[in-house]
């Protein structure tokens, strides 16, 4: 009868070596997602498919996201400078370009797409809340967004 090699690998460091390679794969793979390397849809180099059927990143699609808070910083800035807060009625509406003739906002493009839009400025119980609606040709566009129906 022959007798077994007791120098070689076992079992149990073959299962232990099994084990420290997959640990390895899964830090490789939680390393890479975090530097941005993955192939996962959080990549701003994507793009990103629109209603129209045209493509934009998702960078240019954050970009035209940040025009809301530009009309809303700027609205907030027009109603304490110009109407000192003052709305009539329970609600008002700001036109972009209002705010451009005045100068609190600069003219915007995304992508080669003018950017318009308004803020909704309505009286609550505590104080005045302004809600911008932007549109930012087929890059995006604010859901809710009825600008043809405020301006003729």
């Amino acid at each position: 009868m022959k007798k077994l090699n007791q120098e070689g690998w076992g079992l149990s460091v073959f299962l232990a070596f099994i084990i420290v390679f997959f640990i390895a794969i899964i830090l490789i793979a939680i390393g890479s997602a975090k530097v941005g390397i993955s192939s996962g849809e959080s990549s701003s180099s994507q793009p990103t498919s629109t209603p129209n059927g045209s493509t934009y990143t998702q960078s240019e699609i954050e970009q035209a996201k940040s025009y809301e808070e530009m009309i809303k910083s700027a609205t907030a800035k027009y109603l304490l400078e110009k109407l000192q807060n003052q709305i009539d009625g329970q609600e008002m509406i700001i036109l972009s370009s209002t705010l451009s003739d005045a100068h609190y906002l600069d003219p915007f493009t995304v992508a080669g797409n003018p950017c318009s839009g308004y803020s909704v400025v309505r009286k609550t119980d505590s104080g005045l809340e302004i809600v911008p609606y932007i549109e930012c040709g087929g890059v995006y566009t604010t859901e809710a967004f009825r600008f043809k129906e405020i301006v003729p």
